[in-house]
């Protein structure tokens, strides 16, 4: 596949996916303010703890959907539709078995729930009936996932999101509604498993027809080999699954179980902002995996640096910009949003932030070792990351608290992945050339988003605001200031030159097809 087409693939998908996002992201405000006026904040906190007990609960998936992904970038890159049905057809039989397997081990949680929740709220549901709707929610997703794949392996990422967020769009107004008419957390719930049904077999149909070759009965088994080299990467694979499982899981369950569930209602709000907006950035990020994967497959390895050094610095500019925004801004607008009662210390905003930061910037790491098929390497080291994001989440928690949760995630990253996951890149991808400036690369944008973040979040507290119009000038106003200095210490370097390049090229030529 041309470089172009990939590039093309790329704006393409991340576009759409972003204008999706900030669709949704407006109506979950708007969503989130009338669930908080109208439930207590127990509700929030139930819907936290919940949420991250079935993500540390996916771990069931076990890796296959990255293995099998893997699998079909050469046959999509070649057009082999045989392979690409042989392929398919053994990920839906894989995913049928992990979705009932996520239904089972779900339900088995249910007894331990007084061990898991310190300190019940007081609501009239039944927990475990709430907990239930959420499972199946949960699990709804693994009986179609073949179908995502199938378009996400074709570069085509950006039909998944507009499928995504018309329904997650539908989903809130919905929840709006009856929210506000009946005032029933149930009904809530029930919306919100209609609207994610309606849209997997929606997404599901949708791929029938764009690749109609995927719904022929002649499919040619995988092979022996195959099987065997799916499951070795699966077993591989097994900690890197378990250890996203976890981790997501592991903030509102230390906060639940050592500090009181009610902060994880509070964290909640910060969560839907800082969430909202990783999951708007990681529609640039996520647009570029299959196209990463493309690379991997038929490029030099010279190529596949320069390359992964644009992409490094894209994620330090993007989320490095975000989180200097937003360590600036976020207390402000939570206050005036829903009241001072909901705002954590700026060492905890700086905590949070700091995690959302050097998770973004390891996508560049990330993607690269996933679509490259690097395994088998190094297996054990996400296995090292849960264990210590446990030991020092909860150790730190007692000594600091809340930021102690995020500061543990964060070291724990430092002492595994952080420097792992370049040595590996190195040695098998770009074969054999000296990581040093990689690590150099790293800490001068780590040091330049921890200066530029100082300097704004000094100049936020010059300024105070009441309403959301001064808010709205302030924030206009430090984006522009933010920006600039990013670019006024980083646009000498050849990855921002190669980038502007880009940007330029699709610009003009947008512009004068127009």
């Amino acid at each position: 596949m041309k470089t172009d087409s990939r590039t093309n693939n790329f704006v393409r998908n991340s576009l759409v996916g972003m204008l999706m996002q900030l669709f949704s992201l407006v109506l979950s405000f708007a969503s989130r303010t009338i669930f908080i006026k109208i439930l207590a904040n127990d509700y929030l906190s139930i819907n936290g703890l919940f949420s991250n007990i079935l993500s540390t609960l996916s771990f069931v998936e076990l890796g296959f959907g990255t293995a099998l992904l893997y699998m079909m970038y050469k046959p999509v890159a070649e057009n082999d539709k045989e392979k690409i049905k042989t392929v398919l057809n053994y990920y839906r039989r894989v995913y049928t078995i992990v979705g009932l397997t996520m239904l089972i081990l779900g339900l088995l949680v249910i007894p331990f729930m007084g061990i898991i929740i310190k300190n019940p709220p007081k609501i009239p549901e039944d927990l475990n009936f709430i907990y239930v709707l959420f499972l199946v929610n949960t699990c709804i997703g693994y009986f179609y996932s073949h179908k995502t794949a199938v378009i996400n392996a074709y570069q085509k990422n950006y039909i998944v999101s507009v499928y995504s967020q018309a329904f997650k769009w539908i989903q809130v107004i919905l929840q709006t509604i009856f929210l506000i008419v009946t005032k029933n957390y149930i009904i809530y719930l029930v919306i919100q498993i209609i609207c994610t049904l309606l849209n997997n077999i929606l997404i599901s149909r949708k791929a029938n027809k764009m690749f109609p070759f995927i719904k022929e009965k002649n499919v040619i088994p995988l092979s022996k080999e195959e099987r065997k080299e799916v499951s070795s990467k699966v077993k591989a694979l097994i900690f890197y699954k378990l250890n996203p499982s976890i981790l997501n899981g592991t903030a509102n369950l230390v906060m639940s179980s050592v500090l009181g569930v009610a902060l994880v209602g509070i964290y909640s709000n910060y969560y839907l902002i800082t969430g909202y907006i990783t999951m708007f950035l990681n529609q640039v990020t996520n647009a570029l995996e299959p196209s990463i994967g493309n690379l991997n497959a038929v490029e030099t390895e010279d190529k596949k640096e320069t390359t992964f050094y644009k992409i490094l610095f894209m994620c330090f500019f993007i989320f490095g910009l975000a989180c200097v925004l937003l360590m600036a801004l976020i207390n402000d607008f939570i206050n005036i949003w829903i009241g001072k009662e909901y705002l954590f210390s700026l060492f905890i905003v700086f905590a949070i932030l700091l995690n959302v930061y050097v998770n973004g910037v390891n996508f560049a790491c990330y993607s690269f070792r996933t679509t490259s098929g690097l395994f088998e390497k190094a297996k054990l080291v996400p296995l090292y990351e849960v264990i210590l994001n446990v030991v020092l989440s909860i150790l730190f928690a007692k000594w600091f608290g809340v930021a102690g949760i995020f500061l543990g995630a964060t070291l724990a990253k430092a002492l595994t992945f952080f420097w792992t996951d370049p040595v590996l890149l190195y040695k098998y991808l770009f074969k054999n050339k000296n990581t040093k400036k990689y690590f150099i690369k790293y800490f001068a944008y780590l040091l330049i988003t921890l200066g530029v973040g100082a300097f704004v979040t000094y100049l936020s507290s010059l300024f105070v605001t009441t309403n959301y119009l001064t808010w709205f000038i302030k924030a206009i106003v430090l984006s522009i200031i933010a920006l600039g200095l990013f670019i006024i210490l980083t646009f000498k370097t050849k990855e921002f030159k190669s980038l502007f390049e880009i940007i330029k090229n699709k610009f003009l030529r947008r512009k004068v097809n127009a």
